[in-house]
């Protein structure tokens, strides 16, 4: 007669855990960042909802699941349903309200602390590349400007101070139009 008891006590209580549970993971994933938890958590729940009941029913009645077992889950749950529904999901909305508030301050947080900063950093960071780029352009404008000025120097005093180079200078300047003439010639020959 005891394990009778314990086991409609069990199985009552089962079926109201199970109005509870289901209420209260419904609840929970109405809140838009965790619908996409909705299917997994059904899922979830029948599984271990299968698993429970059979587990009593294996303790109590070696496995045997009957009519009057389904029964009293069901008495189980109507007993929940008219005496703790309306506190459970009272209370699993204000879980949902607690657990968005603390989502929407975590998220403001991360904006302000973290996203903020590092916008603020890329956009210096960018703005100070542009610039060291924009200086380094005009520096080696410059640098490019000077070695040129300086290499045109080097040779014209090359040019001036070497004998042979003068004597070469002076055969061009002076044969400037035969050297033509020469050139010409040769260029006629390859292409003919």
């Amino acid at each position: 007669m005891a394990e009778q008891t314990g086991y409609l006590f069990w199985l009552i209580l089962l079926g109201a855990s199970l109005g509870a549970t289901f209420d209260i993971y419904n609840t929970v994933t109405h809140m838009e960042w965790l619908k996409w938890l909705r299917s997994l958590l059904d899922i979830l729940f029948w599984v271990v909802a299968a698993g429970a009941v059979y587990f009593v029913a294996f303790v109590h009645d070696n496995g045997k699941i009957r009519i009057h077992t389904l029964a009293l889950l069901l008495v189980g749950y109507v007993f929940y349903r008219l005496t703790m529904h309306s506190f459970v999901v009272r209370s699993a909305f204000w879980v949902v309200h607690l657990m968005d508030r603390v989502y929407r301050i975590f998220a403001m947080l991360m904006r302000v602390l973290v996203l903020v900063p590092l916008h603020g950093l890329w956009g210096g960071l960018a703005w100070t590349t542009a610039v060291v780029y924009h200086l380094g352009c005009k520096l080696e404008d410059g640098a490019v400007w000077v070695l040129s000025q300086t290499w045109w120097f080097s040779v014209g005093m090359w040019i001036k101070k070497s004998p042979k180079m003068q004597k070469f200078i002076d055969g061009v300047r002076n044969n400037w139009e035969e050297f033509g003439v020469i050139a010409s010639n040769w260029l006629k020959s390859l292409l003919l």
